[in-house]
């Protein structure tokens, strides 16, 4: 029954980016809310969440989520959040939520646990990043950016000069909230061609930077301290060539 300026709010004093949503009289788990639900909802009413103070949390929340047990390792989290590409995983014991478990919980003991066991020889970042990732220009579109998030179903896209220095990055939930639900956007864009916002004037300082040689568990440890799921690698010209996410981290200390 709490309204989704209410979760916002919360979410935004706490720097907060997911909110498990239980039912009040039983304790029982009922929902996540993201601030990709969050931006999904406004996408699709075209509404603000502060213009609609009466919207439910209930409208944006995910239903189907996917949870872990007090007594399950954290290992089979982290497999579970690599398997489905989550980065939070509710813990739950007969139905009533008792924990929650963030990908920087799990980066962050899983980059000591494995540098402790691997002191040499540990796997360096050029061996699991993605050495051809999307990237965007500060002065391309953010509608075509969406588009090209759509289209290779990615949730950030780096940002580079024309020289291919990163000078930021555009998150989905940023893109989202500017274009709206894309399919409407796309539409109105090809009916009325106007002038559309930047990426430049949207993108984001990068929460972190790695390099190729750093460890694995180097770059697990910077992406956990900046909250951050994916982060670009650059050379020592700060020349883009990679990201890395989580999934790739996680999957070189899980295998």
């Amino acid at each position: 029954t709490d309204t989704l300026t209410h979760a916002r709010d919360f979410m935004v004093w706490g720097d907060f980016r997911h909110l498990p949503v239980v039912d009040r009289a039983s304790g029982r788990l009922v929902g996540l809310l993201t601030d990709s639900d969050i931006a999904r909802h406004q996408s699709l009413t075209g509404a603000s969440i502060w213009d609609s103070p009466n919207h439910s949390v209930d409208m944006a929340m995910s239903t189907d989520v996917f949870t872990a047990g007090p007594d399950d390792t954290l290992a089979e989290a982290a497999r579970q959040m690599v398997s489905r590409r989550i980065d939070c995983l509710p813990i739950t014991y007969q139905d009533r939520l008792v924990g929650l478990v963030t990908i920087r919980d799990v980066l962050a003991t899983e980059a000591r646990d494995f540098g402790e066991a691997h002191s040499k020889g540990e796997p360096q970042v050029e061996d699991v990043m993605d050495r051809s990732p999307q990237r965007v220009h500060p002065d391309n579109q953010v509608l075509d950016a969406a588009a090209c998030m759509l289209e290779y179903q990615v949730r950030h896209l780096p940002v580079v000069d024309h020289e291919g220095h990163i000078v930021g990055m555009l998150y989905e939930r940023d893109a989202r909230a500017s274009v709206g639900a894309p399919s409407r956007a796309f539409a109105e864009d090809a009916a009325t061609p106007a002038p559309r916002l930047l990426v430049g004037g949207l993108m984001k300082e990068p929460a972190a930077i790695v390099h190729p040689h750093q460890s694995c568990v180097t770059a697990a440890r910077a992406l956990a301290d900046a909250y951050a799921t994916v982060v670009p690698v650059a050379d020592d010209d700060n020349l883009l060539v990679g990201v890395v996410s989580y999934v790739d981290l996680l999957r070189a200390f899980t295998q």
